[in-house]
């Protein structure tokens, strides 16, 4: 009876040591797998996010043009009554673009603040008396990313974000008469 129980202590040893001799040889595996893996997943991770950064800068400007053309629309020049046409137009383009740059300055402080242009076309048919505004904002994404680049990930990303938005604007706007405060 006892050699059994010695027998059985012998193979319970050998059985523990051969278990932790192939445990000594596995400990630097996950070391070196993690170091080959984890920059991978990191690029892929910060890939995504600074795209996902480019897409909401995009969407930030979209917006914020769209509100600057509607506030074009909406804006009631303040100054004198026999004020020009011109003057009016003048105020409403300026207020345009700052309303425009209001809405951006969330995700854009003001020392990155995109740049703001109006322009006027007269492309309404002839019978109409009107002109078209369309405001357009440009952020320059490569000299100021919202995120640092990674090195080559500069590559991949746009130089230019540009959007714009038009709006209509009826003979009574163009005459300073109309427009609600």
């Amino acid at each position: 009876m006892l050699e059994i129980v010695m027998d059985i202590r012998k193979q319970k040893a050998r059985l523990r040591f051969r278990n932790t001799s192939g445990r000594n040889k596995q400990n630097g595996v996950y070391a070196l797998e993690f170091a080959l893996v984890f920059p991978v997943f990191f690029l892929m991770f910060y890939a995504v996010l600074s795209f996902a950064m480019v897409f909401v800068a995009k969407q930030t400007l979209s917006l914020a043009a769209a509100d600057g053309a509607r506030a074009a629309l909406r804006y009631f020049h303040t100054g004198q009554q026999n004020a020009s046409a011109e003057a009016a137009l003048a105020g409403r383009m300026e207020h345009a673009c700052q309303v425009a740059l209001q809405r951006a300055s969330y995700l854009f402080p003001e020392a990155r603040a995109p740049q703001c242009e109006v322009a006027l076309s007269a492309s309404c048919p002839a019978d109409w008396a009107c002109q078209v505004m369309t405001l357009t904002l440009r952020y320059s994404y490569r000299d100021q990313p919202l995120i640092p680049n990674l090195p080559g990930l500069h590559l991949l990303t746009p130089t230019l974000l540009t959007d714009a938005a038009s709006v209509t604007l009826p003979d009574p706007i163009l005459l300073g008469a109309g427009g609600a405060g």
